[in-house]
């Protein structure tokens, strides 16, 4: 596999399907912010020993993949790939509401970085809310399903970084 292709070297670049975009088209921007976020997860993941957040982390990935595949297709459904469901959102709102105990006692704002852990879930929230953000933005072209796991998602990381804090 070639890795320099000098293809982009004019500012375009081609979706999955051949079509050339210019890399500032929105497509291409909400790809490279899911891309971001998920590179971001990955940090997270190796800063966790607890199995069961390490394959939802692993799990969330695939999902953000799945997202990245939709867009680069230029908004269309791509055979193959299964994309995001109601059962994705469940499994975040569970996942929520099995670690609610790190959130419990909680009485105002949260300043992350108490363990290497939590400060790392905090970026990854936020940069989860920017991508969420850009997706509203973008709205006419988004799955209202993307911007409500977006949204799980954040409250997902932020009880992940709470939790982590309690450890």
């Amino acid at each position: 596999m070639k890795i320099t292709t000098k293809i982009g070297d004019e500012g375009m670049t081609n979706l999955l399907g051949g079509r050339r975009v210019s890399k500032s088209c929105t497509f291409v921007e909400l790809i490279g912010q899911l891309d971001e976020l998920q590179s971001i997860l990955g940090w997270c993941k190796v800063s966790v020993s607890e199995k069961s957040t390490h394959e939802a982390l692993e799990k969330i990935q695939e999902d953000l993949y799945k997202m990245m595949c939709f867009f680069a297709n230029g908004s269309k459904y791509l055979g193959g790939v299964e994309f995001l469901g109601e059962a994705d959102l469940r499994f975040l709102e569970e996942g929520i509401e099995g670690r609610q105990k790190s959130i419990e006692n909680l009485h105002g704002f949260v300043r992350p970085g108490n363990t290497e852990v939590e400060a790392r879930m905090g970026i990854a929230r936020t940069v989860c809310r920017r991508v969420e953000r850009e997706f509203v933005r973008a709205s006419e072209e988004t799955p209202e399903i993307v911007t409500k796991y977006l949204n799980r998602l954040s409250d997902f990381l932020f009880v992940l970084g709470q939790e982590a804090e309690i450890c």
